[in-house]
């Protein structure tokens, strides 16, 4: 790190913006009796998680360093473009930031200290969350969050980074796509044995009741039949049921229902899968699935669109 030079100042800030005084001349000094400074990152009561900085900016300094709880001093690299500091600062190189492994340090409850030229400049606590582990590794994740100005982003989970990276961004659904459908499908496979051709109906239609909240959604298709999930704003949505437990003889078994289709499209499928859980479950031929697919229409123009 290669240390920024101290400024000579007069006892006075310089106020050179004001109309009231002149600009000084190139290479006068333009500095303040009592330093400046902001620790941005983390902040006081912050939860943090991975890899991630700590920074923040300080007009005119020597040294950096920081110290989390009780361990020994860092120096942080010193001298980044701030161009936000230059009313501040008069200049533009005075940030300082770093990558910390916060895992590293615990899940709970943390202070962190950091000095510039050796006195205490912020004294915050914070908190980290972990899995428990110092470096997560093996494992892969992705999912969807919804932000308050209705903006969609898809986050996966980065393993150099140690936590969830946004690879997405959308506007959001387009449409509002609560009312009444009407769905039409017929019977396209069936893998289970124990379900008899006679068992099954081959063609299944009837109102859909569809409520979205942002970019939640239920399906109702009975009374006391309610189907969860998500929509995109391409249209696409993907709802279950809560998962329902059958026994066939000695077999205990799982039964998962979900549609998934497209409501721009028409698109529908109906998937129920069997998965045994517990007992002789290989003579009933479990796990298995059926799945009806068709189309899905609003009820009349102005519903469910």
């Amino acid at each position: 790190m290669i240390p920024k030079p101290q400024r000579k100042c007069s006892p006075y800030r310089e106020l050179w913006s004001s109309p009231a005084h002149t600009k000084p001349a190139a290479g006068a000094a333009r500095c303040w009796p009592t330093p400046q400074t902001a620790h941005e990152f983390p902040a006081q009561d912050q939860i943090m998680s991975g890899n991630n900085v700590v920074s923040g900016w300080f007009c005119s300094a020597q040294r950096v360093t920081i110290q989390f709880d009780n361990f020994s001093l860092v120096d942080v690299p010193y001298g980044g473009q701030r161009n936000d500091t230059i009313a501040a600062c008069g200049d533009a190189d005075n940030g300082y930031a770093s990558i910390v492994p916060y895992p590293a340090l615990g899940s709970g409850l943390h202070r962190l200290r950091v000095r510039v030229d050796g006195v205490v400049r912020a004294d915050i606590t914070f908190t980290v969350v972990t899995f428990d582990v110092e470096f997560l590794s093996g494992v892969t994740g992705e999912g969807s969050v919804t932000l308050s100005n209705g903006q969609e982003a898809v986050v996966r989970w980065s393993e150099a980074v140690q936590g969830f990276i946004v690879v997405a961004v959308t506007d959001g659904p387009a449409s509002d796509f609560s009312g009444t459908w009407f769905f039409d499908v017929a019977l396209s496979s069936n893998s289970c044995s124990f379900i008899g051709p006679a068992e099954l109906d081959p063609t299944s239609s009837g109102l859909v009741l569809v409520t979205q909240v942002g970019s939640s959604i239920t399906l109702q298709t009975a009374p006391d039949v309610l189907y969860a999930g998500d929509v995109g704003a391409n249209g696409d949505f993907v709802v279950s049921r809560i998962t329902l437990t059958d026994t066939i003889g000695t077999c205990s078994y799982e039964v998962r229902d979900a549609f998934e289709g497209n409501f721009l499209t028409g698109v529908l499928a109906n998937l129920t899968s069997f998965d045994g859980i517990s007992g002789s479950c290989s003579g009933f031929g479990v796990p298995c699935s059926h799945t009806y697919t068709g189309t899905l229409s609003a009820l009349s123009p102005g519903e469910g669109g």
